[in-house]
């Protein structure tokens, strides 16, 4: 008979850090914190405490759940690759040639018995079969300081959309509105889901695009940027056979919205404790974060499934990572029958009513797991949808006012001065003194906005948006930035630069969306600083944020 092992040898292997102990060590933590608990009820103890108390056993138990569901994630890799290895170990050198292509790993991996047949994502995406792992791997993936074990997962889904996009100004306003604390906490992860993948170049501009303007947050871990293959996409996506009278172009958009939320859904499952699906479409409030980390931690009987800081759409529905897994497969069984917001109603009605009780009954059970926090955190801008064609104007009437421009008040003394008219009140005196935006009629080409400044600055930077929350279409669309430089002083144009009329050297052009902006690292002294407009717009001109940075 071999010895005994000390029972604190087993204790020891704990501290390796296994998902299993962290987990067994957290469980007794919740019978201790329970145990006290219910002391301090029974002794009538404080009820700020007792409450206090609520919380961080729902924060424990949160937690638990979390390591249970990466702990049930390794054990399921380990099973595959078991299962991988006893395939291999019997099947034959040559393996099975499909086009060319040597199949080396299967839908189904056997079992010693071959009895089984074990569900995997290629019975829902069999061409994936033949792609693997290419099909499974983003095609861009921008990630330099990868987060894991994060409180939030922020998954963004964004396509090219036929008039207008709205990405920039939606993470503009989530990371704006982020407090220090909470950005070390939090992962975004913006999904560039176009069916061409690299090779689109809509994705390369918007790659560029967010990278240009957002880098420190790339650079930080904050912000990850990933393209899906395009052989993600099953081949017959263009003519999946029609449910409910839809058309071709409305099966096309919502299937293929189906998969880009589970890719992006398996995408985040194991970097957090918590996954919140948002558009690439809204705005949110000034420290947004901590009011979702407060509702959370308020539903202390933890029987939820989805907490909802919105009424709108997908926009911000909350889940625990550790129940990603049965909603993503949920929605690949039903990818091509359904769109997705009727899939996540499915969800709750399958789940927890009882058809033998009223729809009456089945909507107060399903309150009881699915529950929003009012007022609203986010608010919906788009207008023009996804969907060509397709224009909604959906608002969330509890979000409140937000301010439609962001005022400066250490902009240098200057005399501004437009060929644009001005609309009403909205002047570019009164946007200049951080006091309104300014909003002019409809720009033609050679239009332009100046500033000369007396006296002559060293610029150290400037920042100029267009467009905002609720007219972002009125923007700069195709227009530049230059500078004057004092005449003694002026320089050769730089290699970058391109001499203009006047005197001005042209600096930058507005982004996509709308958006110019420069940092100098020089003495020179400037005289004056234009926008100039260089083709006519169909929309009206917004300026809402205008910010040069200077010494004297």
């Amino acid at each position: 008979m071999p010895p005994r092992r000390a029972p604190w040898v087993s204790w020891r292997r704990c501290f390796g850090g296994s998902p299993s102990c962290v987990s067994l060590g957290l469980a007794l933590t919740l019978a201790f914190f329970a145990t006290l608990l219910l002391l301090n009820g029974s002794g009538g103890g404080v009820e700020e405490d007792r409450l206090l108390m609520e919380r961080r056993l729902a924060e424990l138990q949160s937690h638990l759940d979390h390591l249970r569901a990466l702990d049930k994630e390794k054990s399921r890799a380990f099973v595959e690759l078991r299962q991988q290895v006893n395939y291999l170990s019997t099947m034959n050198r040559t393996g099975e040639m499909r086009n060319g292509t040597r199949i080396m790993f299967f839908n189904n991996f056997s079992l010693t018995s071959n009895d089984l047949a074990l569900p995997s994502i290629y019975d829902y995406l069999p061409h994936l079969l033949t792609k693997t792992p290419v099909g499974i791997t983003p095609a861009i993936k921008i990630a330099p300081v990868p987060r894991r074990n994060v409180y939030t997962v922020i998954g963004i889904p964004t396509i090219k959309r036929p008039k207008i996009g709205y990405l920039m100004t939606t993470l503009r306003s989530l990371l704006e509105n982020l407090s220090p604390e909470d950005k070390e906490d939090v992962l975004f992860v913006v999904m560039i889901a176009e069916v061409d993948g690299a090779e689109s170049a809509f994705v390369q501009e918007q790659v560029a695009e967010i990278r240009g303007e957002f880098s420190s947050a790339i650079d930080s871990g904050l912000l990850e940027i990933i393209v899906p293959s395009a052989t993600w996409y099953p081949p017959d996506l263009n003519s999946i056979p029609s449910t409910f009278d839809d058309p071709p172009d409305r099966m096309y958009w919502r299937t293929k919205q189906n998969l880009d939320y589970v890719y992006l859904m398996m995408y985040c499952q194991q970097r957090g404790r918590y996954y919140m699906q948002l558009e690439d479409d809204v705005v949110t409030k000034v420290g947004y974060m901590g009011k979702v980390r407060e509702f959370i931690a308020s539903r202390t009987d933890g029987t939820w499934l989805m907490l909802e800081f919105s009424s709108l759409g997908f926009i911000s529905k909350l889940f625990r990572t550790a129940d990603l897994p049965m909603l993503t497969e949920f929605l690949l069984m039903f990818y091509r029958e359904k769109p997705v917001d009727w899939l996540l109603d499915l969800v709750f009605t399958v789940r927890y009513c009882n058809p033998e009780k009223s729809v009456k009954q089945c909507r107060q059970t399903i309150n009881n797991h699915r529950i929003r926090l009012k007022p609203s955190l986010f608010q919906h801008i788009g207008v023009q949808s996804s969907l060509s064609g397709k224009v909604q104007k959906l608002k969330e009437k509890d979000f409140g006012k937000q301010p439609m421009h962001k005022p400066h008040l250490d902009n240098p003394p200057a005399k501004v001065s437009t060929s644009l008219k001005a609309y009403q009140k909205y002047t570019l005196e009164n946007a200049y003194k951080g006091e309104s935006f300014f909003w002019s009629l409809l720009p033609q080409a050679g239009d332009f906005v100046r500033f000369d400044f007396d006296p002559p600055i060293r610029l150290q930077g400037f920042i100029f948006r267009s467009g905002n929350q609720e007219h972002p279409a009125d923007k700069f669309y195709n227009a530049s930035v230059e500078v004057k430089y004092v005449a003694d002083e002026q320089p050769a144009a730089p290699p970058s630069a391109t001499e203009a009329d006047a005197g001005f050297v042209h600096i930058t052009t507005f982004t996509p969306s709308g958006t110019a902006q420069a940092d100098f690292n020089s003495n020179r002294l400037v005289s004056a600083l234009r926008l100039i407009v260089h083709s006519e717009s169909e929309n009206w001109l917004i300026l809402n944020e205008i910010w040069i940075r200077f010494s004297g």
